[in-house]
């Protein structure tokens, strides 16, 4: 864990993870994402947990500059690296795509975190 980076959540990320108890889980996800290298911020749509969707979508915004001979290898490394962090909290990536959108990528998480019954 990387007790030393401050996180912060958007106000509709906190609402949706207040309301669902899964607010401390959330906030060390995005605390371990960004000690990633590469990674400089991450957000996230929890959307789905209103409709007992369970899953955890995120997009961490990365810096690599094009111009390095190795951003292909340090990109994939990345993609590695923010797996194994999902891997180690208990998210499991579905088989959507991760997609690359030139400066943030697109996950898709299956989340089995024990959440409230968030009785809207």
């Amino acid at each position: 864990m990387n007790e030393n980076i401050e996180v912060t959540l958007r106000d509709k990320e906190q609402r949706t993870a207040d309301a669902f108890g899964i607010t401390y889980r959330v906030e060390e996800l995005k605390r371990d994402l960004l000690a990633v290298d590469g990674v400089v911020d991450v957000e996230f749509d929890l959307d789905g947990f209103w409709s007992d969707i369970r899953q955890i979508i995120f997009l961490p915004k990365y810096s690599i500059p094009i111009s390095d001979k190795r951003y292909y290898s340090k990109l994939m490394a990345m993609i590695v690296r923010v797996l194994e962090v999902c891997a180690a909290h208990g998210l499991i990536k579905t088989g959507d795509p991760i997609e690359d959108y030139g400066e943030h990528l697109y996950f898709v998480t299956d989340c089995k975190w024990p959440v409230i019954q968030n009785m809207r």
